[in-house]
């Protein structure tokens, strides 16, 4: 079974790197101007679907998951809307002429959606004063490069923390609290010296195992002395604001990260469970965020903060996605794991 896969470079892996850089795009030329986000957005993606719909078909999902995960090719479920505007089981398949689907599940329909290989989610360059959000960032360690989501603040001693995935600041659980993280990644330079800006601080272990309950996939980094780091976005005018909200169907989104920049989307499904594969091996994610369209991230992004387009108010962080669509952890989940918030300047 081809499963989903992380979204950082690294030089381990640079032949499927290489392929899922020809097949998303350029890597450092963002997705539209620059300014604004784009467009291009599934039709279904726009139909609000009600709360208690959500409810009932999350529940209905939940029952008959793993029987979906068991058929060949099937890497996910999750919420979502059909073109009518009724609530659909999404499953998320990674080949075309998946079998076995059924039409609908105790009366709800299910859509069946191809996503091919996703993996775990550029800005390239060097940032200080400030340094944006949004931007190349690695651990020092390895041969990589994800994304700068924002800055965090800890909610009892006001000390302030930069974060991004656990695979991209502490190495999928394989780092040791106090490795150095660079800005930009190592990626950058082919392999060779970056600067630090940081050291890593704490991650929320992910649990490599088909059955486990993973549900985000996060660390925070000390800032380093001198650094002046910014939750504003890279050559955006948009900051995130400190209002964490939960996703849902249907809603607008926006991120800036490494590879494709600045780019727009919308909720496609929630509470959705997919497998993600790492090079350590696969991690079962529940409750999970997906965008859409498939241009909305690419490799590299991971780490970025997913925001509502209008009010900028964090819903996600960015850490899966492949040739269809964009996953990402419910926000409130990341900031409870390390009681922090978002610093909105």
């Amino acid at each position: 079974m081809t499963l989903m896969k992380s979204r950082s470079f690294r030089a381990s892996a640079l032949v499927a790197v290489m392929m899922l850089a020809s097949m998303l795009g350029g890597c450092n030329t963002p997705n539209g101007d620059g300014q604004n986000p784009s467009s291009v957005q599934p039709m279904a993606a726009h139909i609000q679907l009600p709360q208690a719909d959500v409810d009932r078909v999350t529940d209905i999902k939940a029952r008959h998951e793993d029987e979906l995960l068991a058929l060949p090719s099937v890497v996910g479920a999750g919420v979502g809307v059909n073109d009518d505007g009724s609530p659909a089981i999404v499953v998320f398949a990674s080949d075309h002429g998946v079998r076995g689907v059924p039409q609908n599940i105790e009366g709800v329909r299910t859509r069946t959606e191809y996503v091919g290989e996703v993996r775990a989610l550029q800005f390239t360059g060097t940032y200080r004063a400030p340094m944006w959000s949004g931007v190349s960032v690695g651990n020092d360690n390895e041969c990589a490069a994800g994304t700068i989501g924002c800055v965090v603040k800890n909610n009892v001693n006001n000390t302030f923390y930069l974060l991004s995935n656990n695979h991209v600041f502490a190495r999928e659980n394989s780092a040791k609290i106090g490795e150095k993280i660079d800005q930009p990644g190592r990626y950058e330079f082919n392999c060779g010296p970056s600067g630090q800006v940081g050291t890593l601080n704490s991650f929320v272990k992910i649990v490599m195992k088909r059955n486990a309950s993973n549900v985000v996939d996060c660390a925070i980094a000390n800032i380093g002395s001198g650094i002046n780091p910014t939750s504003q976005m890279a050559l955006s005018s948009y900051t995130p604001t400190t209002n964490a909200r939960n996703a849902t169907v249907g809603m607008t989104v926006k991120k800036t990260g490494r590879t494709t920049g600045l780019t727009g989307g919308t909720v496609s499904a929630v509470n959705v469970t997919i497998n993600v594969q790492y090079s350590h091996g696969t991690a079962r994610f529940i409750n999970q965020v997906y965008v859409t369209p498939g241009t909305f991230s690419a490799a590299g992004d991971s780490g970025s903060l997913i925001v509502e387009a209008s009010s900028n108010d964090p819903v996600a962080l960015l850490f899966a996605g492949g040739s269809s669509g964009t996953f990402g952890n419910p926000i409130t989940s990341v900031l409870i794991s390390f009681g922090v918030s978002v610093v909105p300047f």
